[in-house]
């Protein structure tokens, strides 16, 4: 999968632009958040996503986000990335390796599908 990096929300959420950022990070200290453990299978389920072109290779780290997300039972990915992830066409494809290998849907939505800004 080549060379992985484990991103903190609060590095994440530190690249959003101003007054997003400070809402982001507000809401995000009232949540309760787990960190769930990088997998073999997770780690299979990124590269059959990639495989099938649900992510592209270049995404890998992105593709493993969903992979960890789906072994866990996550109900949904929240990302920024509008070019490899949160898009309808992507989150069909993925839904469709998801079906075929026996793991739940997933969505992978914006934050401010989730947030009440």
């Amino acid at each position: 999968m080549g060379r992985l990096r484990v991103r903190l929300l609060s590095e994440e959420i530190a690249k959003a632009a101003d007054p997003t950022r400070g809402i982001l990070a507000a809401e995000a200290a009232k949540l309760r958040l787990t960190l769930l453990a990088v997998t073999d299978e997770a780690i299979g389920l990124a590269k059959a996503y990639v495989a099938a072109g649900a992510l592209p290779g270049s995404a890998s780290v992105d593709a493993l986000h969903v992979g960890v997300a789906s072994v866990h039972r996550v109900d949904a990915v929240v990302s920024w990335n509008f070019r490899h992830m949160v898009s309808l066409r992507r989150r069909r494809m993925v839904h469709a390796v998801n079906l075929q290998l026996g793991y739940p849907l997933v969505d992978i939505v914006s934050p401010m599908e989730v947030f009440d800004a």
